[in-house]
């Protein structure tokens, strides 16, 4: 299975904010950036036996 990586939703966010606005929060234009990492990681962990 193919999964975002973090660069790939930092690409969609960034072009998300030039086309509709929103926020921006140099570098990389969020406002919680560990919880990205988390996110990434919990989407990619083994559950019930489960990749």
């Amino acid at each position: 299975m193919n999964y975002l990586e973090k660069e790939d939703i930092l690409l969609i966010n960034s072009m998300t904010i030039e086309r509709h606005g929103g926020n921006f929060e140099p570098p990389s234009k969020l406002l919680h950036g560990d919880s990205l990492e988390y996110k990434i990681e919990a989407v990619k962990a083994e559950m019930f036996g489960e990749a």
